[in-house]
Order: structure tokens, then sequence, then C-alpha cells
């Protein structure tokens, strides 16, 4: 009970107390409540995630593309659902591009990214697959 006082004494705005009878007749004992300060934190903090889900999913992809059993690439067979590196672009202020130039890009991204570490003598000089693994070896 002491670690717990003093853990509600060290964090004030975590949670509310309060004393409240159990009984009509009984004496009041503690209790605690999450402050609205810790419900608005923890609704921020799933805000948070959710604004940014999209980007920890690709990382937690590439994160298990390097592990050692490849897992990724397993779980992308069972499920259908491809996993793919990206790459990341930042155009210039200013700088739009026109719908068909995005389509473009969006194809390019979504071609399957053939790593340069892996020997690709099918690929043809000319093609988007080629193109995107030169594009890869640049930072």
């Amino acid at each position: 009970m002491d670690k717990i006082k003093t853990f509600l004494r060290r964090n004030p705005l975590l949670f509310d107390t309060f004393y409240n009878r159990i009984k009509p007749k009984s004496e009041p004992v503690l209790f605690i409540r999450p402050s609205q300060w810790l419900m608005n934190f923890l609704e921020e903090e799933k805000m948070i995630q959710l604004d940014n889900e999209e980007m920890l999913v690709a990382k937690l992809c590439k994160l298990l593309m390097m592990a050692k059993d490849k897992r990724a690439d397993r779980e992308s067979r069972l499920s259908g659902i491809r996993v793919r590196p990206n790459f990341n672009y930042k155009l210039p202020p200013g700088f739009f591009l026109m719908k068909e130039m995005r389509e473009w890009v969006r194809d390019w991204l979504e071609l399957e990214y053939v790593s340069h570490y892996v020997d690709a003598p099918h690929l043809e000089q000319s093609s988007p697959e080629m193109e995107k693994r030169a594009v890869g070896v640049f930072p």
C-alpha cells in the first residue's frame, strides 16, 4: 500500500483520488480514477498512433525483412499482401506534379524492388525494375 501511495504522490496528474464509503455506515475508503489529464493524454496518443499507422507498418515490415528468418516474406506469401520497401521523395517548395506524372510516380513506387545484392541477369538494362534497382543504390 505504501508503494501505491508513493506512486500517487509522485504522479499527481495521473489519477484523481477521493474518499467514499463502500456501505452507508462504513469508514470512508480511498478510491482512484484516471484524471482528465490522463484521459486527454491517452486520447492524444491514440490519435498520434492512428495518424502514423501507415509509416509504423512500413517500418515494421522493413525491420521484419531484415530479420534472420525473413518472416515478412513468409507473411506476405500467406496473407497475399505484398510487402515492399518504398522510396520516400520530397519535392521542392512550390513544385507540384501533374496528375499524369503523379500516376507514373505511384506506379513506379509500386514496382517490385530487386535488391542490388541479388544477382539479376534476367532483367533488361532498360526495364523499369532495373531503373528502380539503380535508384535504390543511391541514398
